[in-house]
């Protein structure tokens, strides 16, 4: 029932513009943090995209959709990885935003992680 939500949820403000309600980037984020602890990570980033369209100051939008692309990244036989795109910059924007944030340590290893085992 609470992914039917999400989805529901989702598409009932998919048409709506990410700047329509001063409370935009809060229901955003809150679909973005759902989408991930349920593993749906196509509509986490989708969620934070919105998140961050709507409030760039978002610093756990960041580290969410960070975090989704670092786990999105596989793995070859010797541990190197194949970030996608905006990986690094991603992570770094949350540490610009909130370097001393909730999340920063984890940011922190994430790009040393990326620094020495990126493809």
């Amino acid at each position: 029932m609470r992914i039917l939500s999400i989805a529901l949820a989702s598409a009932l403000l998919a048409g709506a513009p990410a700047s329509a309600d001063p409370n935009a980037a809060t229901a955003w984020f809150n679909l973005c943090a759902t989408a991930y602890n349920t593993g749906d990570t196509e509509a986490a980033l989708k969620a934070c995209d919105r998140a961050i369209a709507a409030d760039p100051g978002k610093a756990d939008a960041w580290f969410i959709k960070g975090s989704v692309l670092f786990g999105m990244a596989p793995l070859d036989r010797a541990g190197r990885m194949a970030a996608p795109p905006g990986t690094t910059q991603t992570l770094q924007k949350y540490l610009e935003i909130a370097p001393s944030g909730a999340h920063a340590g984890d940011v922190k290893e994430m790009l040393d992680y990326l620094a020495t085992h990126q493809k």
